[in-house]
């Protein structure tokens, strides 16, 4: 996440001065408090012509590997055509 920060903040930084901001939406926070607290931090972008909203997935950051996928059950029976054979 701190990665994701450092770009979304250096992003912001090339926009200064073109009228755009980008909001970063915390999972369980509306786009509305997520502006409120943005503006909090940086008062000057309260005239800007537009907002980037980033909404941040509740599941976890990327760092963190998926769940362990599921083993298949045992005695299942693939359907489906047997194995190909190749003639000349």
């Amino acid at each position: 996440m701190c990665n994701h920060k450092r770009r979304l903040e250096r992003l912001e930084r090339g926009r200064k001065g073109k009228g755009f901001v980008v909001i970063i939406v915390d999972p369980g926070e509306t786009a509305e408090e997520a502006w409120q607290k943005h503006l909090a931090e940086h008062p000057e972008d309260e005239k800007a012509k537009g907002r980037i909203n980033i909404h941040q997935s509740a599941q976890g950051s990327p760092g963190i590997p998926p769940p362990p996928r599921p083993e298949p059950k045992e005695n299942t029976k693939v359907t489906g055509p047997g194995p190909l054979q190749i003639t000349r």
